[in-house]
């Protein structure tokens, strides 16, 4: 399992991906690639959720609404500040007084109060269709701790106890699954601002540099903010 913790003065973007949500987020300025500008910046960039046809949640970008946002579902919310928070919408999300700039909702927790949920430990299925119809496949989590970082966590076969677990053992307070399956769940990482990108899963099929050439899902990109003080980074430990 793939660890991965955001610390420092960073920024969170949610980008659209060319074919999902596709259509519906032409003129974003956070496209289906990573730009120049962010590019000196990125210090990592990690997969979203599932595709929206599977209607497991809501997703607003740069305060477009492509998806009606659903109560009770697992959230990712970004600030204008570009900060970003974890828990469930409605339910304490989003925190008063920060203006929301994005949203991505995926199915329920995985993490609650420091501790997997119930849900986790239940039927596989309900955490997606895997394609080889398994249980143990490639899946990602996104988790938060109780200092506001976030924890993104991956493994080329994981089922989503698995993914709990390594939230929790990371310090997450809360947390999310986001995409599974092999094709679609990837980290790029650089040890600094603009630094060479690397692959960040053990097996990961996508080259690192896939959202600098972009890609056909939404994804987070990770920016150092400027100044960047304290240093901002990101840390993957296999």
């Amino acid at each position: 399992m793939t660890t991965a913790r955001f610390t420092g003065a960073v920024r969170f973007v949610l980008h659209c991906g060319s074919s999902d949500p596709g259509p519906p987020c032409r003129g974003q300025a956070a496209g289906p690639a990573l730009s120049p500008a962010e590019r000196r910046f990125l210090i990592g960039a990690f997969n979203g959720g599932f595709k929206l046809s599977a209607h497991v949640g809501g997703y607003e970008q740069a305060g477009a609404v492509i998806s009606p946002l659903r109560p009770g579902r697992a959230s990712l919310v970004i600030y204008r500040s570009g900060a970003a928070s974890i828990g469930i919408w409605g339910h304490g999300l989003p925190q008063p007084g920060k203006p929301v700039y994005s949203v991505r909702q995926n199915l329920v927790l995985l993490v609650r109060h420091g501790r997997p949920t119930p849900a986790s430990a239940g039927g596989w299925g309900s955490w997606g269709g895997t394609i080889t119809g398994v249980e143990n496949t490639a899946r990602s989590a996104l988790g938060e701790n109780a200092s506001g970082q976030l924890i993104y966590v991956a493994s080329m076969s994981a089922t989503p106890r698995d993914l709990a677990a390594a939230l929790v053992r990371a310090g997450a307070a809360t947390g999310m699954e986001l995409d599974i399956n092999a094709e679609w769940v990837q980290l790029a990482f650089a040890r600094g601002p603009g630094g060479p990108l690397r692959q960040g899963i053990t097996g990961q099929v996508r080259p690192a540099s896939q959202y600098v050439r972009g890609w056909t899902r939404d994804f987070i990109a990770v920016l150092a903010k400027w100044p960047p003080s304290p240093a901002p980074g990101v840390r993957a430990v296999p």
